[in-house]
């Protein structure tokens, strides 16, 4: 059967190794251009919806997918790829109008909308990370962090402190790692010369994370049309921010109001996991380049830190470094502290 779809992987391979320069994230044309965001996904979504129209066997593959979800667990589901690509790309739209109107609760309910019809059909496709570990670097600049908690997420009664993030809005604290040490330092902007305490996390057990990046892999056919039906999306949150100087970014827009319908309706997943804009040339196919952001519980708690957070991971003490950009011996540092063993993370109860 796989020949028959050969048009539909070779789309979804040059997508995902960004051969496709108009589709290819981070979209500098969005970030040099004089578009507002609007406008800008507005004409990237026709131009990929027209590119997904010029796949001839497009409908075998709605067909071939209703088959191998009713064969398996005798469910009847109503695939279509350009459909469900347009729905969510108009949803986005939408929301942001909705957001510009100064109507944040309504934007959110648009987005949220289209997750929750059709028996949940939007969240039962979305792209995923399953793994039984993962791994991820977090930095703070200065050199007077000692204990693993002083890079654990911020403390509940600093709350105010907590600034306005892609995925994350104003005064609520999530846990953000990164694949890679570089990466790391980059999204902090890390200058040459200055002292950062780093540490490595790992997550104990199985994790289930969405995916929002470019997978340049092969994939299975399911895979495949997740990747093609959720880049709206992958596109909406992966634009890199044009005025990082100025309080209100429209570019997190998206992403925030994803998160938070991450968390209120989706509990299997533990986060979401995105490819970094901060390097000077973001590359949406490099996976050391991927960040994880995670949700905090207990932000009730009016002071200290998430326990049930700390539970489920471990990390190496802080070790502390003389920042500069030579590839080389930040690769030396990333392994020195990944080689530290790792111990529990202990929550003052006090």
């Amino acid at each position: 059967m796989g020949h028959i779809f050969n048009e539909l992987y070779q789309f979804s391979y040059n997508l995902a190794h960004a051969k496709i320069k108009a589709f290819a994230p981070p979209f500098l044309d969005y970030l040099n251009g004089d578009k507002d965001i609007i406008q800008y996904l507005n004409d990237l979504f026709n131009r990929y919806y027209s590119e997904l129209s010029k796949l001839k066997r497009i409908d075998w593959v709605n067909d071939g997918l209703h088959e191998i979800i009713k064969h398996y667990s005798n469910k009847e589901i109503d695939f279509n790829l350009s459909r469900d690509a347009k729905i969510l790309g108009d949803a986005i739209l939408a929301s942001l109008e909705a957001y510009y109107e100064g109507l944040p609760s309504k934007a959110f309910q648009i987005l949220q909308n289209v997750f929750l019809q059709n028996d949940r059909h939007f969240i039962n496709m979305l792209p995923q990370i399953e793994a039984t570990a993962m791994k991820g670097f977090r930095v703070r600049e200065g050199s007077h962090y000692n204990k693993i908690t002083d890079l654990f997420h911020i403390p509940f009664e600093l709350r105010q402190k907590c600034s306005s993030y892609r995925f994350s809005i104003l005064g609520f604290p999530s846990l953000y790692l990164a694949e890679s040490l570089p990466t790391a330092l980059n999204e902090v902007r890390a200058k040459s010369d200055n002292d950062f305490c780093i540490t490595q996390y790992e997550y104990n057990g199985e994790i289930a994370l969405i995916d929002l990046a470019l997978i340049p892999r092969q994939m299975q056919l399911w895979e495949i049309y997740s990747q093609l039906m959720f880049y709206p999306l992958i596109a909406a949150c992966g634009l890199k921010v044009k005025n990082e100087n100025s309080p209100f970014k429209p570019e997190y827009v998206i992403p925030q109001l994803f998160f938070q319908i991450v968390k209120m309706d989706m509990p299997e997943f533990a986060g979401v996991s995105y490819i970094s804009t901060r390097s000077a040339n973001p590359d949406f196919t490099d996976m050391r380049q991927r960040n994880y952001v995670l949700f905090v519980p207990e932000t009730y708690l009016t002071k200290g830190y998430s326990s049930q957070l700390a539970k489920k991971l471990t990390a190496c003490d802080p070790i502390c470094i003389k920042y500069n950009d030579d590839i080389k011996t930040l690769i030396q540092y990333e392994v020195e502290c990944a080689m530290r063993p790792k111990k529990s993370i202990t929550i003052n109860s006090k």
